[in-house]
């Protein structure tokens, strides 16, 4: 009788190791808001103008690039021939777009696409002379990438390399020789 008090004793003092504790599962809302934090990428400044639409688009995919997205323009707005406004999206917004259907002998391969129909939206105004971004939907639902996985970063990269001037091969230098 001793020993089982003695038992009894032990185990109500003994702690029990984290390793050895049983493991709750997360319920589904605590693994959502875990998955929603880890994917929030900033949306760009809504505080700032710009003189030009241009400017406006280079500034927040600078801005996109440091967060590991793109913005491109969905589709814009013009009055007299002049754009007034340009709807922008995530470069992963949208949906695959569906083809007619082919016959057998013409059907091509089925191909992946990058799209996850991201729901980031947001509209860039010409107000008064000026530029300003109005962020409709902040929120992504994909992880944050390399500029190397967003065509229009591909394309600054290329266009940011200086060429070698006429008749002069590319590669070639004559700085310091």
């Amino acid at each position: 009788m001793e020993y089982d008090q003695e038992e009894a004793q032990w185990s109500e003092q003994e702690e029990v190791p984290p390793s050895e504790q049983e493991e709750v599962p997360p319920s589904e809302q605590e693994e959502e808001e875990e998955a929603s934090s880890s994917m929030s990428l900033r949306p760009p400044s809504t505080n700032d103008t710009y003189l030009t639409l241009s400017a406006i688009l280079k500034a927040v995919n600078q801005h996109g690039k440091d967060q590991g997205y793109a913005l491109v323009k969905r589709r814009t707005k013009q009055k007299k021939g002049a754009i007034h406004a340009a709807y922008l999206r995530c470069d992963k917004g949208g949906k695959r777009r569906e083809r007619l259907p082919l016959r057998d002998s013409k059907r091509r391969r089925k191909t992946s696409t990058r799209m996850t129909d991201c729901p980031f939206e947001a509209v860039a105004r010409l107000q008064e002379g000026v530029w300003i971004l109005d962020v409709k939907k902040p929120a992504h639902n994909h992880w944050a990438i390399s500029a190397i996985g967003h065509l229009i970063h591909r394309k600054e990269a290329v266009t940011s390399v200086p060429k070698p001037p006429p008749g002069e091969p590319p590669g070639t230098s004559t700085d310091g020789v």
